[in-house]
């Protein structure tokens, strides 16, 4: 998961634990911006299990 949202050009420190990561934005980040990191996310979970694609 962590890869797949690094090759869509997502930036994040990853020294939170296994597997914990963290994101940072600014605080011009836009409205747009923060749903495409929450929809590549998702993406990343139903990529790893469809059955986790259903959490909304």
């Amino acid at each position: 998961m962590i890869q797949q949202l690094r090759d869509k050009g997502w930036q994040f420190y990853t020294f939170i634990g296994v597997g914990g990561v963290r994101f940072v934005c600014s605080w011009n980040s836009t409205q747009e911006r923060i749903d495409q990191l929450v929809q590549d996310i998702r993406g990343a979970i139903a990529a790893l299990s469809p059955a986790l694609s259903e959490i909304s």
